[in-house]
């Protein structure tokens, strides 16, 4: 888990907004407990609201790391102490992501880690569910 989650990461892979409009890469986390139960709040612009994730425990100790999921199927996978690996299994094939991409809070792991590498980290997670 990353140590100091309550802070900002940048989004390695280019997002798109509304429009087609580019979306500031930079996404802040923070932690906190809601009814007891650990949620991540991601917040993806300024003034916009922040997406929620809910700790899937059992799915957690099945992957290995914290694994949160939200009401729309987004998955946010703890990837190592400086961020974290954002995946959206396709509802058309089991095997592959409709969406993925790395939030990270360093510099070395933004400028080498690759796609593959995520996409190879977060198959796990399809084995899985």
């Amino acid at each position: 888990m990353p140590d100091e989650i309550d802070t900002s990461y940048v989004a390695k892979f280019e997002v798109e907004g509304v429009g087609g409009r580019p979306v500031n890469p930079e996404r802040k986390i923070k932690l906190a407990l809601k009814d007891g139960h650990p949620i991540l709040s991601v917040v993806l612009c300024e003034g916009c609201f922040p997406a929620t994730f809910g700790l899937m425990e059992e799915l957690s100790d099945r992957f290995g790391e914290l694994v949160f999921k939200n009401s729309l199927g987004v998955y946010i996978l703890v990837y190592n102490e400086q961020g974290f690996v954002i995946a959206e299994p396709s509802s058309e094939e089991n095997k592959r992501f409709s969406f993925i991409d790395f939030y990270t809070r360093s510099r070395i792991d933004y400028d080498t880690i690759t796609k593959t590498t995520i996409e190879a980290y977060a198959r796990r997670l399809l084995e899985i569910i």
